[in-house]
């Protein structure tokens, strides 16, 4: 199943890698974009319920 995700790689050592590396940088990718998205959207860093279950959010 994960060859579908890197089917275009033809480097083998690069696909076993990317795959090893999947979750993390899945999740280093989501926190870029919600740390991206609150410096954009709120600027003045106001509090709501939905910027505070964002900033809390661990499982992706």
């Amino acid at each position: 199943m994960w060859r579908k995700s890197f089917e275009s790689d033809k480097n083998e050592i690069l696909r076993t890698v990317q795959y090893q590396q999947k979750g993390f940088l899945m999740r280093l990718t989501i926190s870029s974009a919600i740390r991206n998205f609150l410096k954009i959207e709120n600027p003045l860093a106001i509090e709501d319920n939905f910027i505070r279950e964002l900033k809390n959010k661990r499982n992706f």
